[in-house]
């Protein structure tokens, strides 16, 4: 089904929500989006505002309250079949009660995992339709009696498959986990990691590698200029993560080469060894990476048919394509 209009509310500056937006005009005839940090001039000057002042949350409780208004307002004029919310914990459950009353219908594709577990069980059950990319909380919602669906993250892929001179050995873009520190911590040891992400590595061992922040944009470059895309799960060891994370599917979008920390759920996205490679010790984390640094040829044939599957299986539109047969079994425009 093709609905008449889709409210898109997602941050403009965010690595996800511009290419939900550009693939969710494939099934609305008018897509609109509503950036829930700064929908206008005002909230923009609030924000600048926030970070002049001491008292954070003061200044917090009044941009959001102002967009709140400012997305029900949206909403009102705009008149959507679907509100279509990608995380925004932001907008108030009681903004989001309000307007499933007057008839509107809410989504919400929610990226964060079981570490998010008390936000989660307490908000899912107020939207239409809560979709997870993490089967460990769709099996957890599903025990306290809330609906919700399994999707997992994607990619917006190269369209062709380039092979370009590689600037870094091996690299990793993200914030800083205990768990990342002691897996990339002999790869670094070597001298064969280099870094960007959160300031917290700034105050880590890993600081004379570190490079500072970089936008989504600059991330893929980064990406297509690593000969190795280093990667693990956020979180803990003993925190239940059931879930391919989202870089794994936007690295081998872009043609990169992934060696990922092992997670059972990666076998049912990716053929290990062929389209990605996995390790499961700092160990053999740093036994692979040189391995792979001394072999271009087998590197770049794992990288290019790990693109190959990404573009075939794993894009928005494919996802979207499975979020929306949930929704149209269920409705009647």
């Amino acid at each position: 089904m093709k609905f008449k209009k889709i409210l898109f509310v997602g941050h403009s500056l965010s690595t996800f929500a511009p290419n939900i937006f550009n693939n969710l005009r494939m099934f609305a005839n008018d897509v609109l989006m509503f950036d829930h940090y700064s929908p206008d001039v005002w909230s923009k000057f609030l924000g600048l505002l926030k970070n002049k002042i001491v008292d954070l949350r003061f200044v917090d409780k009044i941009i959001n309250e102002y967009i709140n208004t400012a997305f029900t307002t949206t909403v009102l004029k705009y008149q959507p079949n679907i509100i279509f919310l990608f995380k925004c914990k932001n907008i108030y459950p009681e903004t989001i009660k309000k307007l499933r009353n007057k008839g509107f219908i809410i989504v919400n594709w929610y990226p964060d995992y079981y570490d998010d577990w008390q936000w989660i069980r307490t908000h899912a059950k107020n939207y239409d339709y809560f979709f997870t990319p993490c089967e460990y909380v769709l099996k957890k919602l599903k025990e306290i009696k809330v609906t919700a669906y399994y999707i997992p993250f994607a990619s917006e892929p190269d369209t062709e498959y380039v092979t370009k001179p590689k600037k870094y050995q091996a690299t990793f873009v993200g914030r800083f986990t205990a768990r990342r520190s002691q897996l990339f911590k002999k790869v670094f040891d070597a001298d064969l990691l280099d870094i960007w992400g959160y300031r917290h590595w700034q105050t880590s061992k890993f600081n004379s590698k570190y490079h500072g922040e970089i936008t989504p944009s600059q991330t893929l470059e980064i990406i297509r200029n690593s000969k190795i895309t280093l990667n693990t799960l956020t979180g803990t060891d003993d925190t239940p993560i059931m879930s391919v994370n989202y870089r794994v599917f936007e690295a081998t979008g872009v043609g990169g080469f992934v060696l990922t920390s092992y997670h059972p759920p990666l076998e049912k996205f990716y053929k290990i060894g062929k389209e990605i490679e996995i390790f499961k010790s700092a160990e053999e984390a740093l036994a692979k990476t040189r391995f792979y640094l001394k072999h271009d040829t087998l590197r770049e044939k794992i990288a290019r048919a790990g693109w190959e599957r990404t573009k075939r299986d794993h894009t928005y539109l494919i996802r979207l394509r499975k979020l929306f047969s949930y929704i149209d079994s269920s409705l009647d425009f």
